[in-house]
């Protein structure tokens, strides 16, 4: 899992949209709501996200009653960026010297 997450962390930039949509499309149930679910993303947060792309996810989250939480991997500079999609976003500076966000994120 940390080979996996490695070789996306110094990649530059990612499309965050997509995985969202994605996400609140998947958690669409047949009477509206979400149910239980939420989204949890984790992102070093090198992205941007589009006025049109943040009236949408307001709105999926709205109509839907799901949460949307971050886990922010790396530089504490791309938390403003995070926070524009995600109201609740945990920092963690350096996944692969911190046992703790690793167990936690990782292990069961």
């Amino acid at each position: 899992m940390l080979d996996f997450v490695e070789t996306f962390l110094y990649a530059g930039g990612t499309d965050l949209e997509k995985p969202l949509r994605w996400a609140a499309g998947c958690l669409k149930q047949p009477d509206g709501r979400a149910g239980e679910a939420d989204v949890i993303l984790i992102s070093d947060g090198v992205s941007y996200f589009s006025q049109a792309f943040l009236d949408e996810w307001a709105a999926a989250q709205a109509q839907l009653g799901f949460h949307t939480y971050g886990v922010l991997i790396g530089s504490l500079a791309q938390l403003p960026v995070m926070q524009q999609a995600i109201a609740q976003v945990a920092y963690v500076p350096d996944l692969l010297n911190d046992a703790v966000a690793t167990d936690l994120l990782f292990r069961q």
